[in-house]
């Protein structure tokens, strides 16, 4: 009996935690993990960036290896500027870097998500049930 209340007191505080409010770091979108896991509401750019060097910074020489397209947009000559949005559906997440691949046992997914894991409306969510299992793909690049 006492390890069902360590486990029910567990799954209360995992569940509390990815409803916590956080920003995203890429985009500064408020977000929480339970609506963002598998969303792919975000975009990042999974290559290493090119830059041509201090003498031409912010010009279109400088690249992404993933697209090969420039980070800058349009209006370049502008100070302040931001990056463009990168190439590639990722989740919001509050660490640097490609968000991860989660694996989580069917049964834990269906608590955590009940309906909402076989809506259709989260991309990177993929139900096992033959395995057990449901995979949430941080981007689109971990899910081909």
């Amino acid at each position: 009996m006492e390890g069902n209340a360590a486990h029910r007191a567990l799954l209360e505080k995992s569940i509390a935690d990815l409803m916590c409010q956080k920003q995203c770091v890429r985009c500064g979108s408020l977000f929480t993990e339970m609506a963002a896991h598998g969303a792919w509401s975000c975009r990042v750019h999974p290559g290493t960036f090119q830059g041509a060097g201090a003498a031409v910074w912010g010009t279109d020489r400088d690249t992404f290896s993933c697209c090969n397209t420039s980070p800058w947009p349009t209006h370049r000559l502008y100070p302040g500027r931001e990056l463009a949005a990168g190439c590639t559906p990722c989740d919001h997440t509050i660490h640097a870097g490609l968000p991860d691949t989660l694996v989580i046992p069917l049964e834990r997914a269906a608590v955590l998500f009940g309906d909402r894991l076989y809506d259709g409306r989260r991309p990177g969510i993929r139900v096992r049930p033959d395995e057990g299992i449901v995979y949430i793909f941080g981007y689109s690049g971990d899910a081909l």
